[in-house]
């Protein structure tokens, strides 16, 4: 394993980790806007890290889909492990409760059942996004 995929195995490592343990921490605390920044915080952390860590790298295109696996994967296990906490659905039921008290004439809230879907959705996020910055490294 080449020294730039072990960084961005701990880089990645790192984020995914420091999520999964902000979410168990908080799933009782929950609200709307701080679910939404968690769900959506490893995909956008990620992208970052991976751009600055491979950034004045000289990376051939096998390393760079190896870091664009590695990332895609890391993201995956926490998109899981997010899954199995909402199954039973109790998180969900209660951050929606609490988004009622925020319903008006003009805003409507509704929960979406199809946790696939929306998994899929930051799963391509995901990809797309690491190949995004991946590709615009230039080689020096």
């Amino acid at each position: 394993m080449s020294k730039i995929i072990r960084k961005n195995l701990m880089g990645s490592l790192l984020v995914n980790v420091t999520m999964i343990i902000i979410l168990s921490m908080l799933k009782e605390k929950l609200e709307v806007i701080s679910f939404m920044l968690i769900v959506i915080s490893p995909v956008l952390l990620s992208v970052v890290m991976c751009y600055f860590l491979n950034k004045g790298y000289s990376i051939n295109q096998k390393d760079k889909t190896r870091i664009n696996v590695l990332y895609f994967f890391m993201n995956f296990i926490f998109y899981v492990f997010l899954f199995i906490m909402l199954r039973d659905g109790t998180i969900i039921n209660d951050i929606v409760s609490k988004a009622q008290t925020l319903q008006t004439e003009y805003i409507t809230v509704s929960k979406n059942s199809n946790f696939l879907l929306s998994f899929v959705i930051f799963l391509v996020l995901s990809y797309v996004g690491h190949k995004l910055v991946l590709d615009r490294i230039r080689d020096e």
